[in-house]
């Protein structure tokens, strides 16, 4: 890459150009040795130059998205918001763009001094657009981090200036994008390094040289080139993992906060006075710092907080005895009840302080204590003085919820899959659901049921869309969770019973009850028992006994006079058939089983 000026006669003239060029190689090693060399000739002999102007660049464009990359024509700023300088954007590294959903246009301007050939590196985060006078040159959709030299796009550039735009599209996150110009033609050399070049060996700077080396390493040492390719590969397979995983929102407090006002009448084209975040002065004040979220969270938390302490405790106190100290959990306020034990609430409130805010030594303390584990049964005068149980003479007695129903009757099955974590699962529903709700295109259009043991995993794995819920357990009264709530509804509705006989997962449920009950090596009578036991805790009487011997009697006897129903009953879901069991006496025992995994005992705490 050593250019030389001669005096050499036009290269036009007729008759032949003679031209010596002596070679001295001088290395400090001496196994070193000259191996290649090329000769170029032309009329001007130099590296071309490409001269590059500062970045200049927009605010981020939120209405220019991924799907807008897809147009030819180059996109324009917001007249708002124009191109301003970006001295801070130098070459050769990565540089952080705004943490915003939309573009970010960046702009400048090469100048050549005559028509050469010249390659661009790109990295962006995440996808990148490269218009040149106006002209698509190069585009890439992908979600990934940025780095240097992801994209690498050759330009052919005639004399003068000319317009370099790009397009950075955040999908996500905080964005990026890193530019340099990674060669110029003849030499495919960047000038940085054609300059070096041209310094005698004698006087190269050690700067000198290890840009040299770096350069050779780049492009010609097999051992670098391969490690190399090697990081590009799990570059490329990270940001393909990238853009799999899902996003979620993360919110982050404003750098320059916006005003709040009080709004008169609450017209928000009437502001009234302005207002800061702060707490109500009954409460404790809400400290030194900055009041933001973290600040409310650790206001939160105080020991000496009167309300957070207390309202958990009063919900933990409702999910085991399915009613709160308090009546109205989501209103402690003057609307609200009083609590019917206030004393009770203030030690449980200062045991979950005093314990670190630990949720399982609480619940342990509750379900341990002699208070719920007391009969629910009760005499006439002991309902006429507390019908309600306020003074919690009486265990509590209430309908479990619909979770606890479904996965109740996956374990007295033996279905039920007790393995944590994982994706949700879509376990058997009625079809049409989503179909009725759901918008042209939407990625949960139409209901694709799981196979497998994703149909028999805890209901706090199946997948909820909100505006269709699961239909068994918003029928078993589930929130749709289209809302907080704090308080479920308890419902028993002949349209349940129904649904807990004739479910796909439930009939299923019955079956797998009955498969356990029949491998067990004991007469028919202590099969009902033992049934009736699992589902209710407790022996069946006489009269209990004699109904469910009655009932399976009646099926059996149903079931023998029709063997394709009875088939027809124990294939029902995708749960494996049991081998060697009679279809009529197998089903005849499910008739029995559905019936106990409805019995008001078994959906119902007591």
């Amino acid at each position: 890459a050593l250019v030389c000026a001669t005096t050499a006669p036009a290269l036009d003239t007729q008759g032949p150009l003679h031209l010596r060029v002596h070679l001295a190689f001088r290395s400090p090693y001496p196994r070193h040795a000259l191996q290649r060399f090329r000769l170029a000739v032309a009329a001007k002999a130099t590296v071309p130059q490409v001269a590059a102007t500062p970045w200049q660049t927009t605010a981020p464009i939120e209405s220019y998205r991924l799907e807008h990359l897809d147009a030819v024509a180059e996109p324009e700023p917001n007249p708002e918001h124009p191109f301003a300088p970006a001295p801070q954007y130098v070459d050769d590294a990565v540089h952080a763009l705004p943490a915003v959903i939309g573009t970010t246009l960046l702009e400048r301007h090469l100048i050549a001094d005559r028509e050469c050939d010249i390659v661009l590196g790109f990295g962006s985060d995440d996808a990148i657009g490269v218009w040149l006078d106006g002209e698509r040159v190069h585009m890439q959709k992908a979600q990934r981090a940025a780095q240097p030299d992801q994209e690498i796009v050759p330009l052919h550039l005639t004399a003068g200036s000319h317009r370099l735009r790009l397009a950075i599209v955040n999908t996500g996150g905080i964005g990026g994008f890193a530019a340099r110009v990674a060669g110029i033609s003849p030499d495919g050399l960047r000038p940085s390094i054609a300059a070096i070049l041209q310094v005698p060996f004698a006087q190269r700077t050690p700067a000198h040289e290890a840009l040299l080396r770096d350069r050779w390493r780049r492009e010609h040492e097999p051992g670098y080139l391969s490690r190399t390719h090697a990081i590009a590969e799990l570059r490329r397979q990270q940001d393909q993992l990238r853009a799999q995983a899902p996003k979620s929102m993360v919110m982050r407090e404003r750098a320059d906060r916006r005003a709040s006002h009080v709004l008169q009448r609450g017209r928000y084209d009437l502001p009234g006075p302005t207002v800061s975040a702060d707490t109500p002065q009954f409460l404790p004040p809400l400290g030194e710092g900055p009041h933001d979220r973290l600040a409310l969270a650790r206001w939160l938390c105080r020991p000496d907080h009167p309300l957070m302490a207390r309202v958990t405790v009063n919900r933990l106190w409702q999910q085991v005895f399915g009613r709160g100290l308090v009546d109205t959990p989501h209103d402690f306020g003057t609307k609200g009840s009083r609590p019917s034990h206030q004393e009770l609430l203030d030690w449980l409130a200062c045991e979950f302080v005093a314990s670190g805010f630990d949720v399982r030594h609480m619940l342990t303390l509750l379900v341990t204590s002699a208070t719920y584990r007391q009969a629910a049964t009760c005499t006439e005068a002991q309902r006429a003085l507390d019908p309600d149980n306020r003074l919690l003479g009486r265990g509590s007695r209430y309908r479990l919820d619909a979770e606890c129903m479904r996965d109740q009757a996956l374990s007295l099955a033996g279905l039920l899959v007790e393995r944590r974590f994982g994706p949700s699962v879509r376990p058997y529903q009625p079809p049409g659901i989503w179909e009725a709700v759901a918008f042209p295109g939407s990625n949960t259009q139409n209901y694709v049921q799981d196979h497998g043991e994703a149909l028999w995993r805890r209901s706090l794995y199946t997948f909820w869309k909100r505006t269709a819920p699961p239909a068994l357990l918003r029928l078993l009264d589930a929130p749709s969770r289209e809302t907080c709530a704090v308080w479920r509804e308890r419902t028993n509705t002949p349209l349940q019973a129904l649904a807990l006989l004739n479910d796909t997962g439930m009939a299923e449920c019955a079956r797998g009850f009955a498969v356990r009950l029949l491998h067990k090596p004991i007469p028919d009578d202590a099969r009902l028992a033992d049934a009736f036991r699992s589902c209710t805790a407790r022996s069946p009487d006489a009269a209990e006994l004699t109904a469910l011997r009655n009932l399976l009697h009646q099926a059996r006897t149903r079931f023998d006079a029709a063997p394709a129903e009875a088939l027809r009953l124990i294939q029902t879901g995708e749960a494996p058939p049991a081998a060697g069991l009679d279809p009529s006496h197998l089903a005849a025992f499910t008739t029995v089983c559905a019936a106990l995994l409805n019995l008001d005992a078994t959906v119902s705490r007591s």
